[in-house]
């Protein structure tokens, strides 16, 4: 009936398709997935890539995790470069007590970090040249919800402990996003020495996990906190763009190509509900999302990565 549906027009108010949370989640993940890998091949194609360039560059996408979870049993290998790429929590989870400790560790990260090496950026806290361990150590006592198919906190610190051995990404900038306006909630995040006002994030899944719209969690125009005046004019000529705030997939790959260290963004959040009759869930909690952002770099060292599948595990139980 759907396919009847499909080919004959004035029935589409008619089609209704009843699919579990989870499989719709899915849907979701691979859907967007295969739009950042047409990004990617756009920018492939116009940098005169070759097909067989292609096909490492497609193999090796930080986006294969979503497609080896999908469709790879447990065990199975596949090798992930990360030079150029966003990675990022879209996805948070409601428990309390994972809310609680991530903003316990992050208050403690920020105030420990050297005031020498900060600039204040409109609102936001920008902390540049802070060593590799900083993030590392971060990133291992941060939690999040697994729903975030890209974030793996092992297989990102053992990326950036390995090109540490290359002398790339030993040294990071550290973007703290806070609002420059006071919120009618009157919502902040403080810390022993910083006061700062929480951002707002849409939910837009009907399920208990919190996702936003695209699986991004950062704005265009973040991943330029990092840049000075004279770069941001630079890389206008790049992007064609004189509109900061507007870039798309292929622009962002520009931009990151012309940074030589990494770039983590922390993000104090409060969820809104974007559905009318899901509002009774939102509460006043402030999540911590984390977007890392990795530099371009012509010779990178891949790591490997085993795919962990709880999908294939079950089956393998209930067969």
């Amino acid at each position: 009936m759907g396919r009847w549906f499909g080919y004959r027009p004035g029935y589409i108010d008619a089609c209704r398709l009843f699919i579990s949370s989870e499989l719709y989640e899915w849907y979701r993940h691979i859907t967007l997935a295969n739009e950042e890998l047409r990004g990617e091949l756009i920018n492939m194609h116009q940098q005169g890539k070759t097909p067989d360039e292609y096909g490492i560059k497609v193999r090796s996408h930080h986006t294969m995790m979503i497609t080896a979870k999908a469709k790879m049993r447990s065990g199975s290998k596949i090798f992930l470069d990360l030079s150029g790429s966003t990675i990022e929590t879209y996805a948070f989870t409601r428990d309390k007590n994972i809310i609680l400790h991530n903003n316990k560790i992050v208050r403690s990260f920020i105030d420990n970090l050297d005031k020498n090496r900060l600039v204040i950026k409109k609102s936001n806290l920008v902390f540049s040249n802070i060593n590799h361990r900083k993030i590392i150590d971060l990133l291992r006592v941060y939690k999040y919800s697994d729903q975030n198919l890209k974030f793996e906190k092992e297989l990102l610190i053992r990326y950036i402990e390995k090109q540490v051995t290359k002398n790339w990404l030993v040294n990071w900038t550290i973007g703290v996003i806070s609002l420059v306006n006071r919120r009618k909630d009157g919502a902040e995040f403080n810390t022993e020495n910083y006061k700062l006002i929480p951002s707002s994030r849409s939910n837009t899944s009907i399920s208990n996990t919190i996702f936003f719209s695209n699986n991004r969690l950062a704005a265009p125009q973040d991943e330029l906190i990092d840049l000075n005046e004279t770069e941001l004019k630079k890389l206008e000529k790049i992007t064609k763009s004189k509109n900061k705030n507007k870039f798309n997939v292929v622009e962002g790959k520009k931009i990151r190509g012309k940074r030589r260290e990494g770039l983590l963004l922390l993000y104090p959040l409060i969820i809104q509900e974007k559905f009318d009759h899901l509002k009774s869930r939102e509460t006043d909690d402030i999540h911590i999302g984390m977007s890392i952002s990795f530099p371009t770099h012509d010779v990178t060292s891949p790591v490997e990565y085993v795919v962990t599948n709880n999908y294939w595990e079950q089956e393998n139980n209930e067969n």
